[in-house]
């Protein structure tokens, strides 16, 4: 995914204020297991650092997406 120039300045003021779903932490088990949760974590990053983590997951969304839709088409022509 290309970059505009303000993008990808490392010196730029601009930040992006972003969510992810992260596993952390919770209490370890009886057993000494470490137990973990799913947390909605905020990020604030440069917009460079947001789309390098972005841009790969986005293709494998598109893909699963256009494969999705494809099976749904020929599911639903299938039956008549």
């Amino acid at each position: 995914m290309p970059l505009c120039e303000k993008e990808s300045q490392p010196t730029m003021n601009n930040v992006v204020k972003w969510w992810k779903f992260e596993k952390a932490l919770a209490r370890k088990t009886r057993n000494g297991e470490p137990k973990k949760i799913t947390r909605l974590e905020t990020k604030v990053t440069s917009p460079k650092m947001f789309l390098a983590y972005v841009a790969p997951k986005f293709i494998k969304y598109v893909m699963h997406d256009q494969v999705a839709r494809c099976s749904l088409y020929v599911l639903r022509n299938e039956r008549g």
